[in-house]
């Protein structure tokens, strides 16, 4: 068994979803060369051809498995075998060439480091995520967003959580009970996922020197599904697995984000009256949709 796994969880096959292994083959390091790949697919079955020396395993889920269950079960598959780390990466993050060996040069130096690369918009250096701010009884905010790569610093920083686009765990984060399955099906879940690990002494790092680049081709179909244009819209906009408007999602991620459970508690009424308020006002057309 390799010592690192490379695990994907995806919904059926997609064009970015192959675009992203061809990226992961033409990288040079053994050590991703000799990683194998592990993908958990709630969709519609598909095979790969073995791709150079890469050894792909796709692991069937049930359709009503979205991010964190999936990633539980890559979990499952790498904890039964003596792995030093697990890569995370979207179907649709392409890694740049360097990212994946930068992430582990630089965290097999570390203890308890748990390591992201820099997101980019696809086909650009424009930053699409790097890193998030916790602030007391406040919305989480994105740093960095939309400016240049180069508007980053020249070396890692911490961040307060980190998405689960491009990430690098070692061994002992694998902490299946913080992904919190119970409360979070998709959305929130990485993030309070290394927020609990933050919590527990891991240091979570931005590296700029690792860059991945993520297709938003999909933005505009994942809104028009939550978009309050009818009463069905409102409803699955507040109340749907696939909606990061999803209140319940919404109050629990902004208690468990927060260092401090009673600022945590009132930041998470507070987001679920606005998030509430804003989906009925944009369908009584108060304010715009979005």
């Amino acid at each position: 068994m390799s010592e690192n796994i490379i695990g994907i969880p995806v919904h059926g096959w997609s064009v970015a979803l192959e675009n992203t292994i061809h990226a992961i083959e033409e990288m040079k390091d053994s050590r991703i060369k000799n990683a194998i790949i592990v993908i958990t697919n709630s969709g519609t079955q598909f095979c790969l051809p073995r791709i150079g020396n890469k050894k792909i395993i796709i692991i069937a889920v049930p359709d009503n498995y979205y991010w964190t269950a999936s990633v539980d079960k890559i979990f499952e598959f790498a904890l039964k075998y003596d792995v030093s780390n697990v890569f995370i990466l979207n179907h649709d993050c392409v890694p740049a060439p360097n990212c994946l060996t930068n992430m582990l040069d630089f965290s097999k130096k570390q203890s308890k480091t748990i390591v992201h690369a820099a997101i980019a918009y696809k086909s650009s250096d424009i930053v699409w995520w790097a890193g998030n701010k916790l602030r007391p009884m406040r919305p989480y905010k994105w740093t960095y967003h939309n400016q240049p790569l180069s508007s980053l610093p020249l070396h890692p920083f911490e961040t307060d959580s980190c998405m689960g686009q491009c990430l690098l765990l070692p061994a002992s984060a694998m902490i299946r009970e913080y992904l919190r399955i119970d409360i979070f099906p998709h959305y929130f879940s990485d993030s309070v996922f290394t927020s609990l690990l933050r919590r527990d002494g891991y240091r979570l790092i931005i590296l700029p020197s690792a860059v991945s680049y993520t297709d938003q081709g999909d933005f505009e179909a994942n809104r028009e599904k939550i978009r309050a244009d009818s009463w069905g819209g409102v409803y699955r906009a507040l109340f749907a697995t696939y909606s990061n408007r999803n209140i319940i999602g919404t109050y629990f991620s902004s208690v468990l984000h927060q260092d401090n459970k009673i600022f945590g508690i009132i930041l998470g009424i507070y987001m679920v009256f606005g998030k509430t308020l804003k989906v009925l006002s944009e369908r009584l057309g108060i304010i715009k949709r979005l």
